[in-house]
């Protein structure tokens, strides 16, 4: 069921910030994906069931499911979603992970396969083509990749390459995590994704301690349409492979982003501030 804006206890507070803001600023919420209305699906996303399927168990497959209006981003932003990894390639082997992905290039964007995982370059291919430029991805990796050095077959990065195709290769990468707990253990996982203009945290299962904080200025990064920008998830297989399935998903922008009265920013703040502590 999808609803316009949903944000639980903090709703009186909300409603009156977010009333005059426009309908592409307002969130939204998909309490499950039994309807994919207003989502944009492409290349191998599906909806199954109740669930998005971003990229399904099959050979070098690549996918995206983005919200098909623009959202304020610049400003800050809380993305909450849930997720489930099942199902394994040959002997056994999952790849290659998925991505939560801020961008403002298309409705449509799409990048390969493989270890770019829906949002990324070609790294093996001929040029640097194929990946989603103007974007930010926060990526959820399944595979260890040994060419990029990478410590583990679990982390979370956040990548970006500016106004230039985007890339999944550590180089590119703001911050990273190694030594997570499995992310495709076919358990349902929550993710906080929170920006405040200033810096992008990542929570995974613990809303209180976030798993990886980087400083970042989405304004200066990326080229924004008045600060908004196209979000929603990407994803990926190869040699091996999983279903990348995202169960539910909100999207709220900070209400302060819409010119509104300081005052209520502030109480909303305060308040949000209050829940965590609680």
């Amino acid at each position: 069921m999808l609803n316009r804006i949903s944000l639980g206890p903090l709703g009186v507070v909300a409603a009156a910030l977010l009333v005059t803001a426009s309908t592409s600023w307002a969130g939204f919420q998909y309490e499950d994906f039994s309807s994919v209305a207003e989502l944009t699906l492409v290349g191998d996303a599906t909806q199954e069931n109740s669930a998005v399927r971003v990229s399904p168990a099959a050979g070098w497959t690549a996918g995206g499911a983005w919200y098909s209006s623009k959202q304020a981003v610049a400003g800050g932003f809380t993305s909450t979603f849930t997720y489930r990894i099942t199902a394994r390639g040959p002997g056994g082997g999952r790849a290659d992970g998925f991505a939560f992905v801020v961008q403002n290039d298309s409705a449509t964007a799409l990048g390969e396969d493989g270890e770019a995982l829906g949002y990324g370059i070609d790294e093996y291919g001929a040029g640097q083509a194929g990946g989603i430029p103007n974007s930010l991805a926060v990526e959820f990796d399944t595979y260890r990749h040994f060419e990029f050095d990478e410590a583990t077959p679990n982390h979370v990065s956040v990548q970006t390459r500016g106004l230039l195709p985007n890339s999944a290769h550590p180089q590119y990468s703001l911050g990273t995590t190694n030594g997570v707990a499995a992310l495709d253990d076919e358990v349902v996982h929550t993710v906080i994704v929170h920006y405040d203009a200033q810096q992008l945290e990542v929570y995974v299962d613990d809303p209180l301690t976030p798993l990886l904080t980087v400083p970042v200025d989405l304004s200066s990064v990326l080229d924004l349409d008045a600060g908004s920008a196209w979000v929603g998830f990407t994803a990926s297989s190869g040699a091996y492979w999983e279903n990348h399935e995202i169960l539910s998903w909100s999207f709220v922008p900070e209400p302060c982003t819409l010119g509104l009265l300081s005052v209520g920013c502030l109480a909303l703040v305060r308040c949000r501030r209050r829940q965590a502590g609680a």
